[in-house]
């Protein structure tokens, strides 16, 4: 795979930043590990799957499967980041050896989650303590309940953490309701 444009790159000045029209690849890959999730967001995308037990993309893949992937992900397209994600990654009961084992292979990972199980004391720095960084997905209308300050179960680089005593799923129905 070449890093040299085949086209001569242009780049266009605009005072506070540029244009041009040269593409690189990115080194971040994604890896969506299934649809199962702790929270029935009324705004989901994929709620029909998620609320279907009996759908093919429900259950979480086997914890094999996705270190295969995350090795092509490394072997084939060169990655050197991953996001890991697809329904609630924190509520998948590998995920730990998932994100250990991206760490040995060179992939440094991300979990994008609702932060419902990272709140938790017990769960939080269990798993935060081996990631890059997590971003948070947290309905628009519920912004007011993120704390800027980390809390104790934050992620080094982790800028928006929810606050212990917040409860961010005000839209968001519960698993068990």
């Amino acid at each position: 795979m070449s890093t040299v444009p085949s086209t001569p790159v242009r780049v266009i000045d605009r005072g506070t930043y540029a244009l041009t029209n040269y593409r690189a690849l990115c080194r971040r890959g994604v890896l969506w590990i299934g649809q199962t999730c702790n929270l029935r967001c009324h705004f989901c995308y994929f709620l029909d799957k998620i609320m279907d037990r009996n759908h093919p993309e429900h259950d979480f893949f086997e914890l094999d499967k996705l270190k295969a992937m995350c090795k092509t992900l490394v072997d084939v397209y060169g990655n050197n980041s991953v996001d890991i994600q697809g329904g609630e990654p924190t509520i998948y009961r590998h995920i730990t050896q998932l994100i250990h084992y991206c760490n040995e292979i060179g992939l440094k990972p991300t979990l994008i989650t609702n932060g419902q199980v990272l709140a938790n004391p017990e769960n939080g720095p269990r798993i935060a303590a081996w990631l890059r960084d997590t971003r948070r997905t947290i309905p628009r209308r519920n912004r007011s309940s993120i704390s800027k300050a980390a809390s104790s179960s934050a992620a080094p680089g982790d800028s928006t953490s929810l606050r212990s005593d917040a409860n961010p799923t005000t839209s968001c129905r519960s698993r068990r309701s």
